[in-house]
């Protein structure tokens, strides 16, 4: 039996939804309901369910942040994506991230279950071969290399002196009296290698695998240690070390050339390689170097070799700040067209194929700047999507190409969502102000409006609000009691008919509102407006 987690804002889908799985006979395990993202993950952590199926766009979390951050945490859930929004951007994105499918509302019950029911089965064989792997992966380790391979990342992610010293006493290889020198080689599983290709993203441990036999099987004439990073399940650490630096600096490179070919031939698969410079103590500024040359992928795309050296001295290149402040006057008038030319101008020109990879870096943050400063102006909240803000998200593209698209669909969608939000709330909220003044004597509820205007009722009375100031039932009580002030004045209908022709079929109700409104009865509000004024 599988665990089933739903997350959507929208209470009556999520019941919907359990309900028509239940009515197919498809049961689970467990079935789990959030409203958000932020919710979902806590139950996501308790849990560990095996599918979710998932609005995009939700309040505090959506649904593309969610994926982004299981996927790092939780690689083993499969996502179905749901959304009345049929753009392809957001589906794009999701389906880069490993979302098994994408399902429209209104849903449909035939293609709900069929889309379950292939999840399912995809999951069965998945863990079948993934128990398989782990069997091949434990048997192929020992003990003393899990727990080099644990020092080596704590090593590598570590910046306090303190803590690299007692790291370093738990290694053969910094002792005195070896007086070796180092390499470090990041290799990357690029997306492209099964996103385009026979192999799958749950294929990643397998593909790990088999990568470390070529590297275990390949001769080198240094030493060498092999290590997944901890902190990138795409990647593999290779440390070269030797006494003699120009042995280390040519068999490090004569390694690396043959693996590449060699995984590239008999894989097919797309490897990206970053070396660091040779360093005479083993710290994480080698890490740093071998980053850094990794990340030339971004000015140069991915499939290739990088030297840390050959861009340590490199000139570094000014910001362009002209190009920087004109695509921030685009943004500000919601200029799509302008957006991408000038993301494609600063991404994807000449200037940008000879841009390191930290150079990329600071021009995207120069880019989320600018986009946080037009979001002040329109008076709206910085987007919550961290990944997004931080850069952390370049982590997971792979060329500056690919970068500019990323940027254009997430700034296009912020100001599109932005401005049609905007525009959307004052119709609506004009609407129901219209239908509260032709209909104000009946009925009337919060809920009655939500359904007639197709609109959640927690999100109506909160745009109401903010554009009147007033919340649904101040404004419609208000309303009420001034047209039973008008008819007091210009009429003598009785109290009780007028009590009634304004939507009050309670008397002694009406003359408690209206007192509580205008501070008399209505009576003596009467009484008032028909003496004479003093001379």
């Amino acid at each position: 039996m599988y665990k089933l987690l739903i997350v959507d804002d929208e209470k009556l889908i999520r019941k919907g939804i359990i309900a028509k799985l239940s009515h197919n006979n498809l049961n689970f395990s467990w079935t789990g309901e959030a409203a958000n993202g932020s919710e979902a993950l806590t139950l996501i952590e308790s849990e560990k369910p095996d599918i979710v199926l998932a609005d995009v766009r939700m309040p505090v979390m959506d649904g593309i942040q969610l994926i982004r951050y299981c996927r790092e945490n939780f690689p083993q859930i499969r996502f179905i994506i749901l959304s009345g929004y049929a753009e392809f951007s957001y589906a794009e994105q999701a389906l880069n991230m490993g979302v098994r499918a994408y399902i429209l509302k209104p849903v449909d019950d035939k293609n709900l279950v069929q889309t379950i029911q292939r999840v399912m089965k995809e999951i069965s064989c998945s863990k079948k071969a993934d128990e398989n792997a782990r069997k091949v992966v434990t048997l192929g380790k020992d003990m003393d290399t899990l727990r080099m391979e644990r020092v080596l990342n704590q090593l590598f992610h570590t910046s306090k002196i303190h803590e690299k010293e007692m790291l370093l006493e738990q290694t053969d290889l910094n002792k005195t009296g070896h007086n070796h020198s180092y390499m470090l080689a990041i290799l990357n599983v690029d997306s492209s290698s099964y996103y385009h290709s026979s192999f799958k993203f749950d294929d990643l441990e397998l593909i790990k695998f088999s990568i470390k036999n070529v590297l275990e099987e390949v001769p080198c004439d240094c030493g060498k240690m092999i290590a997944d990073n901890q902190n990138d399940v795409n990647q593999i650490f290779i440390l070269f070390f030797s006494g003699d630096r120009l042995k280390l600096r040519t068999a490090c490179d004569t390694y690396i050339r043959n693996i590449y070919s060699k995984l590239r031939m008999y894989l097919r698969l797309s490897i990206t390689i970053g070396i660091s410079g040779i360093e005479e103590s083993l710290t994480n500024e080698i890490y740093k170097q071998s980053r850094l040359a990794f990340e030339q992928r971004l000015a140069l795309g991915g499939n290739q070799i990088f030297y840390y050296e050959k861009i340590a001295g490199s000139p570094a290149l000014p910001v362009p700040e002209h190009k920087i402040k004109l695509l921030q006057r685009c943004m500000e008038i919601s200029d799509l067209n302008g957006i991408q030319s000038i993301l494609d101008d600063i991404f994807l020109s000449k200037e940008a194929s000879d841009m390191a990879g930290i150079y990329i870096r600071l021009v995207y943050s120069e880019v989320i700047s600018s986009l946080l400063k037009v979001c002040s102006s329109y008076g709206v909240n910085k987007p919550a999507d961290t990944d997004f803000l931080s850069g952390e998200v370049i982590e997971y593209l792979e060329d500056s190409r690919q970068i500019a698209g990323y940027l254009y669909t997430m700034i296009s969608a912020i100001l599109t969502g932005v401005k049609t939000e905007r525009a959307d709330c004052k119709e609506i909220v004009e609407k129901v102000k219209a239908f509260i003044h032709n209909n104000y004597a009946g009925e009337i509820t919060v809920g009655e409006l939500a359904d007639k205007y197709a609109i959640n009722p927690d999100y109506l009375s909160s745009v109401f609000k903010q554009e009147t100031g007033k919340n649904i039932i101040r404004y419609l009580t208000e309303l009420r009691i001034e047209k039973a002030c008008q008819l007091l004045r210009d009429s003598q209908a009785k109290v009780s008919d007028i009590s009634y022709s304004t939507g009050y079929n309670d008397r002694q109700y009406f003359n408690r509102v209206f007192k509580k409104i205008t501070g008399t009865t209505p009576a003596e509000y009467r009484n008032m407006k028909s003496e004479p004024p003093p001379n």
